[in-house]
């Protein structure tokens, strides 16, 4: 690949790597709302068990 072959090139690459950790990005935050929403969960199933009342802010 020649210098202007790869000048032309770079400016997709850099569209491409920005999407790729933009959905990455996406894709963490998402598993990680996911993950709290069952630690959540598990922490109000836990406190009705044991007869506790949580309230909601």
């Amino acid at each position: 690949m020649n210098g202007v072959e790869l000048t032309n090139i770079l400016p997709h690459m850099k569209v491409n790597l920005r999407s790729y950790l933009i959905n990455n990005a996406n894709t963490a935050l998402i598993n990680a709302r996911n993950r709290l929403h069952e630690v959540g969960n598990n922490v109000y199933e836990q406190a009705q068990d044991q007869g506790m009342k949580i309230y909601l802010i």
